[in-house]
């Protein structure tokens, strides 16, 4: 029996981890070639024994060979509709530096959760170097070492008098740099003063040229692929990076999905603080409950959309007990920016909120019990940081406009404890407390906004046989107080009606579970509830809840 208990409470993590795991896991492969110019030849060929390498990640790189070849596979999540600056350096220093904007409409899917993005051909604006096929095995492997030695920033002391930007020129017929025409250089605008465009503490000039590149590891493979001809045949884009006047409003309910799981889209409205039945949820408010638990506990509910709970709790004979929970909300929104011209776009945003707690508990008397709770928090909020204006010239006066908004993504974690205790009266009233929050964990709230989400509740329920009573009060940082009361009905052996209403988002509650059967001694019960509140307005909860 006491591997059922444990397996019950080990899927209680395993049920929604995939939710997370499987986002982290996806992979984008960002691949490309580089191009150095001939002397008195128009044309150009692949450039060997480049080091192509990113801001801030020198111990990332690839070092190309004679197909000029490169490619890089990083986390999705990292780099996905993101400004990348990309650095080109040989074993005599820094040679030029790209910017390109990962957009993820233009990546292309692989299978197995892995993306690709094409880059197509770079001339990083300066003659070819010929080598041997030793002279090149030599300078890759000299540049191998420097890169993994402290020293590796000598690549980075320049012997070039200056510092070019790469270009790509979509009309083909790649040359000298200082024999380009103005009219058919720019072809990448950015505004003064943009953070990706200074580089060791030099700011250089505002334009760059064409639509830019990823970067790689260090690493052999490739080839000259016929992507080049495609970008030959692209016509001229001027892109500029627009400041932001104005926004809309949020709608995603950000650092709040604790305050949900109190009393808008729990099954436990009123009893949170004095759980009677429902123990296992007992886990993500008064852990000490699981002390006067009469057997173990599992449940899980969700709207199978945005809202995942599930919790398990082990009580012992001893006065021992012990809980897991994960609480995990993820919502979507579409906000609009306009820029001080009134230009304005629109994109969706993602707000991903996980919790994971683990508690223990230990009943001192016959009437009180002491409980600890140990949670990690983790949220993913995506805000708007800019415009990206694409404008085309697909000649004959043919002039296309696109406009789409730059998403900054700001991911925090955290880690914080709840103290709480169980006091039962009598056999009819029991009164629980809660300290949530001890170490004053800020959660994001807003755009760079943060809220404090320390707070104090206290709980009294009422049993009478089959009907219990229950209402909570919660004290909030700030000093706002919110309150929720419960009811739990048990009409029918098998069948056990709740009704409740919480404060905090105006929710209102009516939920049924029904003992479907017994099985080698564990009583399965599907569950069902009804929600009405001013966070999400109404939707259904449907879950699975087990006691053996």
């Amino acid at each position: 029996m006491n591997k059922t208990y444990y397996a019950f409470v080990i899927l209680s993590f395993v049920i929604l981890l995939p939710s997370q795991s499987l986002s982290r896991s996806k992979s984008i492969t960002i691949c490309g070639t580089v191009a150095c110019y001939q002397k008195d030849d128009p044309t150009d060929r692949p450039a060997e024994c480049i080091v192509v390498v990113f801001k801030d990640r020198l111990e990332s790189s690839y070092i190309t060979r004679s197909t000029g070849y490169f490619e890089i596979t990083l986390p999705y999540n990292d780099i996905i509709d993101k400004h990348l600056m990309m650095y080109f350096c040989d074993y005599n220093g820094f040679i030029c530096w790209w910017v390109e904007y990962i957009d993820g409409a233009k990546v292309e899917y692989l299978g197995k959760r892995r993306y690709t993005y094409r880059i197509g051909r770079l001339q990083i604006g300066r003659a070819c170097e010929l080598f041997e096929e030793d002279q090149c095995i030599s300078a890759v492997e000299y540049l191998q070492k420097l890169l993994k030695s402290r020293s590796r920033k000598h690549l980075f002391r320049s012997k070039y008098p200056q510092r070019l930007l790469a270009i790509k020129d979509p009309n083909g017929g790649m040359g000298p740099v200082e024999d380009w025409e103005p009219e058919r250089r720019v072809t990448h605008v950015v505004q003064s003063g943009e953070g990706p465009f200074s580089f060791l503490g030099w700011d250089w000039a505002t334009a760059a040229w064409g639509t830019g590149i990823g970067f790689g590891v260090a690493g052999v493979g490739g080839a000259w692929d016929d992507t080049d001809d495609k970008v030959r045949q692209q016509p001229p884009q001027v892109i500029e990076i627009l400041d932001i006047e104005s926004v809309s409003p949020k709608t995603n309910i950000d650092g709040r999905f604790l305050s949900l799981a109190l009393d808008g889209m729990t099954r436990n409205v009123g009893f949170q603080f004095s759980p009677t039945r429902n123990m296992a949820d007992s886990v993500f408010f008064n852990s000490s409950a699981i002390s006067f638990s009469r057997y173990g506990q599992y449940n899980f509910h969700s709207d199978w959309q945005r809202y995942y709970q599930v919790s398990g709790c082990l009580p012992s004979e001893d006065g021992f007990g012990l809980g897991a929970g994960l609480l995990f909300l993820g919502q979507k929104e579409t906000r609009t920016a306009v820029t001080e011209s009134n230009e304005n776009a629109s994109r969706s945003f993602e707000t991903d909120e996980l919790g994971m707690f683990i508690s223990a508990s230990k009943r001192l008397r016959d009437d009180l019990s002491l409980g600890l709770t140990a949670k990690y928090i983790s949220q993913k909020v995506q805000s708007p940081s800019a415009i990206r204006k694409v404008t085309t010239d697909h000649g004959g006066g043919n002039i296309e406009i696109h406009r789409d908004i730059v998403r900054s993504e700001d991911k925090e974690e955290y880690a914080d404890f709840d103290l709480s205790a169980t006091y039962r009266i009598n056999p009819q009233y029991q009164l629980g407390f809660s300290f949530m929050n001890i170490a004053g964990t800020k959660l994001l709230t807003g755009d760079n906004e943060r809220e404090e989400i320390r707070s104090f509740g206290t709980g009294l329920s009422y049993k009478n046989k089959r009907i219990h009573l229950g209402g909570d009060i919660i004290l909030n940082h700030d000093g706002t107080a919110d309150y929720s009361v419960g009811m739990n009905v048990v009409p029918f052996s098998n069948v056990e009606v709740n009704l409740g209403y919480g404060s905090a988002f105006d929710s209102f509650v009516v939920g049924a579970k029904y003992r479907v059967r017994k099985w080698k001694g564990i009583y399965i019960a599907p569950t069902y509830s009804f929600f009405r509140n001013n966070a999400f307005g109404e939707y259904h909860l449907i879950g699975l809840s087990a006691n053996f």
